[in-house]
Order: structure tokens, then sequence, then C-alpha cells
């Protein structure tokens, strides 16, 4: 018994450490916790204590079948506790690599699925094997070793520190602070200012008498990564994915807003409250900091990997065991407004002269629809219905509706738009406070604040039956836009048409930095959209791809192309509030089909010529 006792010990250092650090080397852009080591020694320990008895078990059992001498025991001692504890994670790693992401549980049956599998559980016996040959040579001392080795790579940090923005010289002693401000999944006719008839966020209404509003202002994409980029890079989706089509996975980036200021002398941070952006991917390109710890640094592990994949596993089984949605233990995939804004707030006043830029994205408005109690007062109503704010995902949701979401009442409909709305007054409180404390900071230092309050996307909570921000509809598509121009120039009611690609060139304007060569869009500070200027929003998961619904806009219409890009199916409709609700209109006006389609077509032909030549 103690042969096992000291095995499971002696691997629990080792597989901890290991996988401390191989966790560690996922994060490129910032330093890891320095309670990494810890709490991933500690999950081990608790899978090595829920895996000792079956341990016990077997290795009392093979002492009964074949006489062993006390090498022979600790022989099958190293064999064993290698194979029950470390081998469920090694054979869930191989399988975790080859699934695409999204694959779900179905991808297990593949072929390729099924060969990984296969090749892990026969290189866990093979090394299991060895150790225990390594065991029966020279007792478990060597294991000892083992446990030494995990301990130093438990204390070796593979993580990244951030990014050195390229230094071309100080920005102008007067140059101003910059704010990005996004706020997740929040529809512009949930706010009073875009005609809701209920004061959501009252603070901001106050604010906005020193902001312009851009009444028609539109996402480029109803995908959080992909409207992000929108705005840090000036380009469409589609204009990206045209550009790696034709320079392959080497062709270089477009440069972001955050590595243009850099190297006109600002420091960049961004800090995110949700999962979607992490500083890995395209969005952190540039960022000095890039504050993405939305769920603890444990979550990258391999044991806690295979732990969340046997959990969403278990929760397609028995919607008992959905979580509501989020099976996975302490995997929230967000971290709320205050812990966000804080880290900002406190990025902002370290102490550095130089000014900076700053993008700060809130996720506390959105689904789960949730808002405290003390929000939730002022505009939820006493409801006893079939929905509750975890809407499809809730456990307790039963339907065997054909289409989901059509056995939903207006009751019920409005019980989500109520619980929504709630949210959006709760973080206008929070938002406020924030914009208020960094206001003050840069009047101290002598720099003003140009800032711009957006979201990536709206929501849609049942109008025309759909739900979430998966498709073209105006809730899901139609954002706030509130520009604040340092000298305060800009105010006022705006008309024209916007879009995510005006962000970075208004905001490099308000610095006096000119865009690069690859930015589209139009710098606001100088330039007046007319209402028939030709903005484009692409959905669906792959944006940009050529199997991907578009929505075309200039004036009054709105083109809708749905499906591959050579022969989409169109839907024409009018956003003019006098014959809005006459419906798909193509076959009245087919000469306004084909001069959108024209305009898409002269749009993504000149992506082509913008920027660098992509490198081959």
């Amino acid at each position: 018994m103690k042969q096992v006792a000291l095995s499971l010990f002696c691997l629990t250092l080792l597989f901890a450490g290991l996988d401390s650090a191989t966790a560690s080397a996922q994060i490129s852009h910032r330093e890891a916790s320095g309670w990494l080591f810890a709490s991933t020694w500690f999950s081990w320990a608790a899978w090595a204590t829920l895996v000792s008895f079956p341990v016990l078990s077997l290795w009392a059992l093979l002492g009964r079948v074949r006489p062993r001498s006390v090498r022979g025991a600790a022989r099958d001692a190293a064999f064993l506790s290698f194979i029950v504890l470390g081998g469920p994670v090694l054979v869930y790693a191989g399988l975790d690599a080859s699934l695409p992401a999204g694959a779900g549980g179905g991808g297990l049956l593949s072929m390729g699925a099924v060969l990984m599998a296969a090749v892990s559980i026969v290189g866990v016996v093979a090394i299991a094997a060895g150790l225990g040959r390594w065991a029966h040579l020279h007792g478990l001392a060597p294991l000892a070793g083992a446990a030494g080795l995990g301990l130093v790579a438990g204390m070796v940090d593979l993580s990244g520190g951030g990014v050195e923005s390229p230094r071309a010289g100080a920005a102008p002693a007067d140059a101003p602070n910059l704010l990005l401000m996004v706020l997740g999944s929040t529809r512009a006719s949930s706010l009073s200012l875009y005609g809701n008839g209920r004061v959501t966020a009252p603070r901001l209404v106050e604010r906005s008498a020193g902001m312009a509003i851009f009444d028609e202002a539109r996402a480029t994409s109803v995908s959080t990564v992909a409207s992000s980029l929108s705005m840090l890079t000036g380009t469409y989706p589609g204009e990206r994915e045209q550009r790696l089509a034709v320079g392959g996975s080497g062709a270089p980036g477009a440069p972001t807003l955050a590595r243009v200021l850099g190297a006109a002398g600002y420091r960049t941070a961004a800090f995110v409250g949700s999962a979607a952006l992490h500083g890995e991917g395209a969005v952190g390109e540039g960022f000095e900091v890039f504050d993405d710890q939305v769920d603890p640094e444990l979550c990258r592990t391999r044991l806690w990997r295979m732990v969340h994949g046997v959990q969403s596993i278990l929760a397609g089984l028995s919607p008992g065991l959905g979580g509501n949605g989020r099976p996975c233990w302490f995997k929230d995939l967000a971290r709320p407004a205050e812990d966000v804004l804080a880290s900002a707030a406190n990025w902002i006043e370290n102490g550095d002269s130089r000014p900076w830029f700053c993008t700060v994205y809130l996720a506390d408005v959105g689904w789960p629809y949730r808002p405290s109690a003390a929000a939730a007062v002022r505009f939820v109503a006493p409801y006893d219905g079939a929905v509750d704010g975890y809407l499809f995902e809730s456990n307790s949701y039963r339907s065997s509706e054909g289409v989901q979401g059509e056995s939903l009442e207006e009751a019920d409909l409005q019980y989500l738009v109520d619980l929504y709305e709630a949210e959006l007054l709760e973080l206008d409180g929070k938002v406020d406070e924030f914009l208020q404390q960094i206001e003050a900071a840069g009047r101290a230092s002598g720099r003003e604040l140009g800032s711009l309050i957006t979201s990536d996307h709206g929501e849609a909570l049942g109008e025309h039956g759909a739900f979430g921000h998966g498709g073209l509809e105006e809730v899901q598509v139609h954002v706030p836009w509130l520009l604040k121009a340092p000298d305060g120039r800009l105010r006022g009611r705006r008309v024209g048409k916007v879009s995510g690609v005006d962000v970075a060139p208004t905001l490099l304007a308000f610095a006096g930095v000119d865009r690069a060569p690859s930015m589209g869009g139009l710098d606001l500070t100088s330039t007046v959209p007319g209402s028939d200027r030709v903005i484009v929003v692409e959905g669906g998961v792959a944006a940009g791809a050529e199997d991907v619904n578009r929505a075309v806009y200039r004036g009054q219409w709105k083109l809708l192309l749905e499906g591959a890009t050579a022969s989409p199916e169109t839907s024409l409709l009018s956003l003019n509030p006098e014959v809005v609700g006459e419906g798909e209109m193509s076959i009245s006006y087919p000469e306004v089909v084909e001069e959108l389609r024209s305009e898409l077509r002269t749009m993504r032909e000149g992506w082509a010529g913008r920027g660098e030549p992509p490198a081959r």
C-alpha cells in the first residue's frame, strides 16, 4: 500500500508540474498568475485521491493473482498509478487535439478521433510499462526524481509579458487620451437615445449632451471577434478573409489601432470581460497590455480540460447536468464589469506620463439575462412563465417545439426584454463611475479624453422569431455609436450611416496620427456620412467566408444575401418606417437589388487594392 501511495504522490507532482508549465506556455501575451502551479497541483491531488481506491484495488488484485517481490510490488504500483492517474488525461489530450473546435461529443466517433484514441492508449500503456520496468529495477527512488522534475517544471513560467510597442518618438504634449468602450451585445433599440420608451441608461443620456450621437450605426458582423477586429483594423471581415485567401496563412494582418498608436508614442491596453476575446488572437496584436483573464488559468490545464469535456458530454446526455448552459466548473466565460473597469482604471492611473489608448469590452449585457435584484426591481414585472434568464439553455426549459422559441408568448418575450434592459440599467451606472474617474485623472495630467461608446453587435429577444445574435435582424446589427471629441466640438445627432470600420480612422484623427494604408472607413471628425453611403454587415460563424450571409445597406434599403457569394438567395427590405411592414420587396424593385449587388461587388474589388500587397 505504501508503494501505491508513494507512486501516486510522486506522479501527482510530475503531472501537475508539466501540466502547469504547458498551460503557462499558452499565455504568450501576459504573465501567468503565481498561483497556477499551486492550483494545478491541488487539482491533480484531488484527482489522485479520487483514483486511489481503484489503483489500490487493482494493485491488491495483482498481488493475489501472482506472487511478487517488493520490487514487483513497486513495478505494479508505478504501472497502475501512471495508467489510472495520467492515462485518462493524456488520452483526452490526444482526442482534444484531433477534434476541430466545436465538434462536440459526436466528433468522438469519427475515424480520426478513434485512431487518435487508439494511438494515445498504446502510448500511455508503453510509457507505463517502461516506468514499471524502471521501478522493478531500481525501486521507487526514480519516482522521487520524477517528482523533483515536476516541482522544477511547476516553477518554470513560460508565459509572455506583453509586447513592446514600437516607439517612433514621443507623442505631442497635448496628445489626448483615447478610449474605446464596447458594451457587448447592446442593441440600439433598447436605449432611450434611440427611441426606447424606457430610460435604460440615464447616465449615458446625461453624458450624451457633450457627444455626437449617430443614429444609423451598424456593426460589421454579429460575431464578437470579427466585429472587434473591424473596429481595431478599419477593415471588413470579408476583406480580411480575402487577404488571407490571396496571401495564405503567412500573409501579414492589417495593422491594428493599438499598433499604429503605439508607434506614435501612446501606451496601449485592452481589458475584456469575455472569453471570446483573448490576447493570443489577432485582437491582441499591438497592445502592450491585454488583460483577458476571464476564467482561472487552471482552466487551461490538461486535467481541467478533461474535466470540462466530460461535464459537457454529460450535459448533453442529461438536461439536469447542463448547468443552465454552463456545465463546466469555474468556467463562466465572462467576468463582471466592476472587475474589468477596476483593472482598466488601475492601468490608466499607473503614473506613466504617456498618453494612453484603452479598449474596454464589457459582457454584462446579453445572455444569460440575470440582472441584480436592485436593477430588476425597476423594470421586471412579476412573472411566472416558461422561461428564465438562461432562456433555452436553462435546465428547467422544456419544449418539443420544432422551431426554438415558437411556443413563447408575448408575456414571455416581454420578460426577456425586461431582464435585458435591467442589465443595461445596472451597467450604465458602473460605466459612468469609471468614466468620471478617468476623466478626472486625465484633467489632472493635462490631457483631454476622446472616446467612443459602441457595441460589437446587438441582441434579438424574439423579434421575428430571432434570439441572440446569430442573424441579421436590425436588433442584432443596429448598435449605439456615441462619440466624444477631445475638444468637445462634435455634438448633436448625426443621421448618416456609420460602421465599425470607422472606429480606427476616427480615433486616429483625434490623436493626429495618420491611418495605416489598409484602413478603410471614414474619419468622422472631418467627414459627414450621407444616408446613401453603402455599408455591409456580415453574419455567420466564419464571417467573410464564401458561404456567409450579408446585409448591404444604402439609403432606405437593406439587401439580404444568404448563402454562397456566387448565387445567394436575396431579400430586399425597406427601413423606411412608412413601408417597413410591407416585407420582402425584391420583386417590386429588381433594379434596387441589382444596384446593391453591384455596390457590394465594387466594394469587394476595392478591398484587393487597399494596403500593402500580401506576402506570398
